[in-house]
């Protein structure tokens, strides 16, 4: 899972609850390395706003180039985040 947000002033507010995007996604990377999956997590800070620098749709493209359906193993875990992820781009391993 590649997952993007814009830190802790990501928010989107519904009336009756406000949507804070940084905490779903840490939450859900946890959830996921729990059961085994590997994740890419990349929080931009720049709150609310989308494309996020440096991660336009070639990334998301190469993101799923690399992880075709079936991936058990992110070759990210060896080779690293490729060269033209943004800095602010994070792997996380899953769960042994």
């Amino acid at each position: 899972q590649l997952f993007l947000h814009g830190g802790a002033s990501d928010t989107y507010n519904m009336q009756v609850t406000t949507i804070h995007f940084d905490v779903f996604a840490a939450n859900d990377v946890a959830y996921l390395n729990g059961l085994g999956h590997d994740a890419v997590i990349c929080d931009h800070g720049l709150g609310h706003t989308a494309p996020a620098p440096d991660m336009g749709p070639q990334q998301v493209l190469e993101f799923l180039k690399d992880h075709p359906k079936g991936t058990t193993s992110s070759p990210y875990l060896a080779a690293g985040l490729p060269g033209d992820f943004a800095s602010y781009c994070q792997f996380s391993a899953k769960n042994p």
